[in-house]
């Protein structure tokens, strides 16, 4: 399968709502279209930290996202990089398509100088634990939240 893997474009802001909003659905995250507009708008503004890439067919169609956020951390003197959301359009995984994602940011980490490249999953995510635990270490660390709204 050919496969491009490109930072998101204006014109692609249907294809990357229509993914988000599925990768929402997926973890049971209710958003309002207030905060997915934004998150969009951040893409593109310098300054901030977020970015994303997409897969794409060979006729263009999205195939995954990747929303991904740099930043600052005690670890080293080297920026992090949070993969925050990863998505892969039912019907395409097992295909690669994540693993080229994780691939881009990678590349694009180790042209850019990161540190360390990290994420989180379910326990329970299966299919996309396969995937990670061939690409990445699994660290043990367990996750906590505290909600402030």
């Amino acid at each position: 399968m050919a496969l491009e893997i490109r930072y998101v474009k204006e014109a692609d802001h249907p294809s990357w709502l229509e993914m988000f909003k599925l990768y929402c659905i997926f973890h049971d995250v209710p958003l309002t279209s207030e905060v997915t507009e934004r998150a969009w708008e951040r893409i593109f503004t310098e300054g901030t930290p977020l970015r994303a890439l997409i897969a794409l067919d060979e006729d263009g169609r999205a195939l995954g996202i990747c929303n991904y956020v740099c930043h600052e951390d005690t670890f080293s003197s080297k920026a992090m990089c949070y993969l925050a959301d990863l998505y892969v359009d039912q019907a395409s995984r097992g295909r690669g398509v994540g693993r080229a994602l994780i691939a881009e940011v990678t590349r694009i980490g180790r042209e850019q100088g990161w540190f360390r490249i990290y994420w989180i999953t379910g326990e329970d995510n299966q299919a996309a634990r396969s995937l990670y635990d061939a690409v990445a270490r699994n660290t043990g660390h367990v996750r906590y939240d505290i909600a402030l709204c």
